[in-house]
């Protein structure tokens, strides 16, 4: 297929095409969420795309090419969906795809043990195209349940082939490719609605006889018919030369012939569901054979205890408290070798440097404040980040994240918020940027905004390793269990606020009904060690310490020149501190925290860092890195049990990192909600620390 500039439609993410040559074919992957889309676009194109066992992962179409038989095909992984008629940002990206996009034809990806319900999908996709091809996915897994498909009869139905594939052992692959071929004929089912509506959809149909069109006239005449807005721009942006009043005249016609017959908009969008639905079931009913199985009797009883009102919420704590433990207790070590070996390197470096002629203030600039920073840094965040992001992962592919969603539902509902809040709040843990982009999942725009005004609120893994050592500190010097304990209350604290915020959001500058949401609960599947390997260690803890590292060496060496440069007999950075003090001793803390948190701007990691290398008193952070030292100059410099908790909370709730505020502008387009991103947890902070400072200084009264 050749692809012209002129004939790529109005999404934006589709310009890629433009840069197809002829003979190269252009494939859409589509499908329902948590399908396997993502996983075979890797298997396909080799890339690394970000996948997991549950739905929402894919917020945006992601482009690949795959070669096959001396053929290049470009393929495109679009989020994944249950309609066509678009609602939330990632399923407008897929429906416009799907659409507007000229291409080859379209793989739909269904889960083989939840047949019927990716059906609905799979029909509004053969109503829009012609070239249709059918993956079904999960066989194996599907059959282990007691499922079993007929894929001839399935076929026959759908009128386009039907391929088995197994995304994961990259099975079926070459011929799924190859029944894309235009030599392989399609008959694509078209769902009837009744005899007045296939009436007002020939009306309409007799106006497009003479258009050349991608998508079939009997869907665009169906879509004119609900007066959807992306029909029209299509037409009117791709189709100049076709006679726009002869359309909008049997439109009219058309809607006022189901008025007249009782067919309200409404209405008709009713029919429309209830005839996909009722299809769906038939061709299910045809295909799919369902025996009793044990192993769906102990799924059925482990979703009764995992996603039960009162047991729900038991597993989820006691989970994340097993996961908070080892990682603080397999970290320890670790972090022990990692600072013997910085604090070793830090002499030799300085001596080198002073060996090549550098001079010494820039050496001691580099090596105690630049490398010093970034040894603190690196041995703190490393090893918990390398324990706790696998086990997280594992969680994550096992199938248990969407049913931690699910618990929160109801909550979230209650808030006046959407229950899909609750995904966002899950990718959050990982880095909030992630969560704020994960809103696109959400339909409202109210609902979609308060997700991504609360999304600070969840301490994400920047901030992870500074509650560590603060609670490990001050509130469990032994460590283990009684630590995972008080930092599993401390991000139980943080949903709760987040909870709080939300139904703040949603009944002031934010008010409305909550929409209603679907919670698909995917199937408990074996964890895939060598990806969750890829996964946590390589894109997830490396990046993020990367990106740490990153910020972390300037950022020494910005500390270094503020610490050790005087103006007027005091140094730069004690100016900023006696400017904020007032306002910290007000929140329980002091100058010098608040002018870390600010320092901390572009990365949480550094916030610690920053405040032990204004506390130490030879202006250099200091060279050893244990809890007992920590303890040592925290304590010196007067912080006590409340300090430590006012900075806790402080951590929990304060301006976002600088990615997540550019995440913010770019996602809402306004200066406005990225402003108040930064206030509203800002504001949550402050009020909670004035709270405690209050409480303790009652305590000390009395």
């Amino acid at each position: 297929m050749t692809i012209n500039s002129n004939a790529v439609r109005h999404n934006k993410n589709l310009s890629v095409f433009q840069g197809a040559s002829p003979g190269d074919r252009v494939l859409i992957l589509a499908g329902n969420p948590n399908v396997g889309k993502s996983t075979l676009f890797n298997a396909l194109t080799g890339q690394n795309q970000h996948t997991g066992n549950w739905g929402g992962k894919t917020v945006e179409a992601a482009f690949g090419t795959y070669f096959q038989s001396g053929t290049k095909y470009i393929i495109a992984d679009v989020p994944g969906c249950y309609s066509l008629k678009s609602r939330s940002a990632d399923e407008a990206c897929a429906s416009d795809t799907l659409c507007y996009t000229p291409s080859d034809g379209a793989l739909v990806i269904c889960d083989a043990g939840a047949l019927e319900r990716n059906l609905n999908l799979v029909i509004q996709v053969c109503e829009a195209m012609s070239d249709v091809t059918v993956c079904v996915n999960f066989v194996d897994e599907s059959r282990k349940k007691g499922i079993s498909i007929n894929f001839a009869a399935l076929e026959k139905l759908l009128g386009v082939p039907v391929v088995k594939i197994n995304a994961r052992k990259k099975i079926g692959f070459e011929n799924m490719i190859e029944k894309t071929d235009s030599k392989y004929p399609k008959s694509p089912l078209k769902v009837t609605y009744g005899k007045t509506v296939e009436t007002a959809i020939r009306m309409i149909q007799k106006s497009l006889t003479n258009c050349s069109f991608c998508l079939s006239s009997r869907y665009i005449a169906l879509r004119l018919l609900e007066d959807d807005a992306g029909i029209w721009e299509f037409i009117n942006s791709n189709c100049k030369c076709i006679d726009i009043p002869n359309i909008l005249s049997s439109c009219t016609k058309a809607r006022s012939y189901l008025e007249n017959n009782c067919i309200t908009r409404e209405k008709l969008a009713d029919i429309i569901a209830i005839c996909i639905s009722g299809a769906a079931k038939k061709i299910a009913e045809a295909s799919v054979n369902i025996l009793p199985c044990s192993r769906q009797k102990k799924e059925h009883a482990a979703d009764c205890i995992l996603t039960g009102k009162f047991s729900g919420f038991a597993v989820m704590f006691l989970m994340l408290a097993l996961i908070f433990y080892i990682t603080l207790r397999g970290a320890n070590y670790p972090s022990e070798m990692l600072s013997r070996m910085f604090n070793f390197l830090e002499p030799k470096l300085y001596n080198a440097f002073l060996h090549i002629g550098i001079n010494q203030s820039i050496v001691s600039m580099l090596v105690f404040g630049g490398f010093r920073v970034l040894g603190w840094v690196v041995a703190v965040m490393l090893p918990p980040m390398a324990i706790f992001f696998p086990m997280f992962t594992i969680l994550e592919d096992v199938g248990y994240l969407p049913r931690v969603a699910f618990n929160l539902d109801r909550a979230f509902k209650s808030c006046k918020a959407c229950g899909k809040q609750a995904l966002t709040t899950c990718m959050g843990f990982g880095c909030n940027a992630v969560g704020v982009c994960g809103a696109r999942i959400i339909d409202s725009p109210r609902e979609q905004l308060i997700a991504i005004l609360t999304n600070a609120f969840i301490p994400c893994n920047g901030r992870f390793p500074s509650l560590i050592c603060i609670i490990t500190v001050f509130f469990a010097v032994s460590g283990g269990i009684k630590a995972a304990f008080y930092l599993s209350i401390t991000v139980a604290f943080a949903v709760c606020m987040s909870l709080l915020a939300s139904k703040f959001l949603s009944s002031t500058l934010l008010k409305g009904i909550p929409s209603s949401s679907v919670f698909e609960l995917p199937a408990f599947r074996r964890p895939q060690i060598g990806k969750i390997i890829v996964r946590s260690v390589i894109t997830r803890t490396l990046c993020v310490l990367c990106r740490a590292a990153v910020v972390a060496f300037p950022a020494g060496i910005l500390l270094w020149i503020l610490t050790n440069i005087r103006v007027g007999g005091n140094t730069l950075i004690s100016y900023a501190v006696s400017f904020l003090d007032p306002i910290g001793r007000l929140m329980g803390l002091d100058g010098t925290v608040l002018t870390a948190f600010i320092l901390g701007l572009p990365a949480n990691e550094i916030i610690l860092p920053i405040t032990l290398m204004i506390y130490s008193g030879d202006n250099v952070l200091m060279a050893e890195n244990s809890y007992h030292a920590i303890y040592q100059i925290l304590s010196s410099n007067g912080w006590t049990l409340a300090t430590a908790f006012c900075a806790i909370v402080f951590f929990l709730m304060h301006w976002p990192c600088s990615t997540t505020i550019m995440t913010v502008k770019k996602e809402t387009g306004s200066i406005r909600w990225t402003a108040m991103s930064v206030l509203v947890p800002t504001a949550f902070g402050i009020a909670c620390c004035m709270l405690i400072k209050s409480v303790s200084y009652l305590f000390t009264i009395l």
